[in-house]
């Protein structure tokens, strides 16, 4: 019983139709920048503050979920979407660190505005959060490209 989800050796689910694993992100980020802001319209009385959050955690969405996507697809999953060139964690951009960086950081804003809503003191603390999860995550994180 051959299924038309199925894919045939050598050839990935994505590769004949117009669905990208990186339209995929996009599509995903772009919702949660829509969610976050009505939660800032409903909870926060501030749509702005909300979509704030949502572009911290759409943007990280938009970086990490094609990764995961595209590596449903290849041998060894991120391991096998690592680069051999070069391990070190500082000299190229992290896709995947930074996506879950930018995530947390989003979420961790939000959740100061709830205690209190001023922008000046839970945009510096969303940004720490999202350096130190970032630093964290590159170490332990493979280094994978798609």
């Amino acid at each position: 019983m051959n299924s038309s989800a199925e894919t045939t050796e050598g050839q990935t689910s994505f590769e004949d139709g117009p669905l990208t694993p990186n339209l995929l992100g996009a599509a995903f980020g772009l919702m949660d920048v829509v969610a976050f802001g009505a939660v800032g319209f409903f909870v926060l009385d501030d749509p702005f503050l909300g979509a704030l959050a949502g572009l911290f955690v759409g943007t990280g969405v938009f970086l990490f979920l094609p990764l995961f996507v595209a590596s449903s697809t290849v041998d060894g999953g991120l391991q096998g979407m690592e680069s051999d060139t070069d391990r070190h964690p500082f000299r190229g951009f992290h896709r995947l660190a930074a996506g879950f960086a930018l995530s947390a950081g989003g979420l961790s804003y939000l959740s100061y505005l709830f205690v209190e809503q001023s922008l000046v003191p839970a945009l510096p603390i969303g940004l720490l959060v999202a350096a130190v999860v970032y630093v964290s995550l590159s170490f332990l994180m493979p280094n994978a490209e798609l």
